[in-house]
């Protein structure tokens, strides 16, 4: 009974040797493209499923840089909203991470950066960035009605990211929510729920967070990603068809949203990176054997 014993301690302790030894080489030499999202930075919503906390600060991190993001009375990345008193056009942004800015500083956001290039010709228009990571068209409708009253735009600008924005259609608002500060599938709640629950759920945070999970993480996100590009190759494929339809009414909706407000609404299509960029392309679907015809 000792001798197992002993042999069961042993076995057990080599294993969590090797984990260790594997963790400190990954984080030496292979350490992984994931981004440390602060806790805090989302609040659950009843419609939208998951927002931007209102006047929050913290740091996203990366292996290679770090982030500021604070966020303003409405939950929007950037400063306060001006006064109107000096009868300023607004311009409200829309989107997914493109328009928040997922690895850029506020300053390089697209919404800083329209408004810098509108002060050379407008003295008085301020541009609010409503965009938050994961979102979809139909995210965007339910934002938008919430944000109306508050913002009361001049123009409203969906950024339509060509990349995922259709496969993300199927993807529907309150699949997710906010549970102890993170961001989580709807379902984490019920199966974390009460004291002990907390427990394993900071344990699984734990978890999540080491190079070696990241790794596995990586490659079930290439496979997922090769096919769901698969699954989007031809327009007549039975999803691409689905999402191209609740893309239709998602925007007829927004458009109907924006007209009944006295606001006009723009589109604006953004590439993907995978589009644009080859080693981008490579690494991120590496032996799958994409053209580039599938990825437009």
């Amino acid at each position: 009974m000792k001798r197992g014993l002993r042999r069961l301690l042993f076995a057990l302790a080599g294993t969590l040797t090797g984990l260790a030894c594997g963790e400190a080489l990954l984080a030496r030499f292979l350490h992984q493209p994931a981004i440390d999202v602060p806790r805090g930075m989302y609040v659950a919503d009843p419609e939208v499923g998951y927002r931007l906390a209102p006047n929050f600060h913290g740091v996203m991190r990366t292996p290679t840089f770090a982030i500021e993001v604070a966020t303003n009375e409405l939950g929007l990345r950037g400063p306060p909203l001006r006064d109107r008193a000096d009868g300023h056009r607004r311009l409200l942004l829309l989107g997914d991470s493109f328009v928040f800015g997922y690895a850029v500083a506020a300053g390089d956001t697209i919404g800083a950066r329209i408004e810098c290039e509108l002060a050379r010709d407008f003295a008085h228009v301020e541009v609010l960035s409503a965009g938050a990571p994961g979102y979809g068209l139909a995210h965007e409708v339910f934002l938008l009605r919430r944000l109306l009253p508050d913002v009361k735009p001049d123009v409203v600008v969906v950024g339509f990211c060509c990349g995922n924005d259709v496969p993300d259609a199927l993807k529907l608002p309150r699949q997710e929510t906010v549970f102890r500060g993170a961001l989580v599938d709807r379902t984490v709640p019920e199966l974390y729920a009460g004291a002990l629950g907390a427990v394993r759920f900071e344990l699984r945070q734990v978890v999540a967070a080491t190079q070696l999970f990241r790794l596995f993480h990586q490659w079930e996100i290439r496979g997922i990603r090769g096919e769901i590009v698969k699954s989007f190759s031809s327009d007549a494929a039975p999803r691409a068809v689905l999402a191209w339809r609740i893309v239709e009414q998602t925007l007829r909706e927004l458009q109907a949203t924006c007209a009944q407000a006295g606001a006009p609404l723009l589109v604006v299509a953004l590439p993907a990176q995978k589009q644009v960029g080859v080693p981008f392309r490579k690494d991120a679907f590496g032996d799958l054997e994409l053209t580039p015809k599938q990825l437009l």
